[in-house]
């Protein structure tokens, strides 16, 4: 079995030979969400008044916008499928 050695900041990987036997991107993958605050959500909803987006985030709304809680703060997954299942629901009740 060889030892292998990471050298520098270069993603090549060299054996005890000092030959090349792989190139490994050092790239991570682009996170599957964004969190968009209610200005931003009701923008990208045709420019919505953003008190209208955050009342329908409040216990007592019968058609709640689903939503993230974190602290004081409410933020919403812009490509979470709960999202947009509702708003595609809102766009077919036209």
């Amino acid at each position: 079995m060889s030892s292998q050695t990471l050298l520098g900041s270069s993603p090549q990987v060299l054996d005890n030979n000092h030959r090349k036997t792989a190139v490994v991107p050092l790239v991570s993958p682009k996170p599957s969400f964004e969190l968009i605050d209610a200005a931003e959500l009701a923008r990208r909803l045709g420019g919505l008044p953003v008190s209208w987006v955050r009342s329908r985030t409040r216990g007592r709304s019968l058609d709640e916008i689903p939503h993230l809680k974190l602290g004081r703060y409410i933020r919403f997954d812009w490509n979470s499928p709960e999202l947009q299942r509702w708003i595609r629901e809102h766009q077919e009740g036209r």
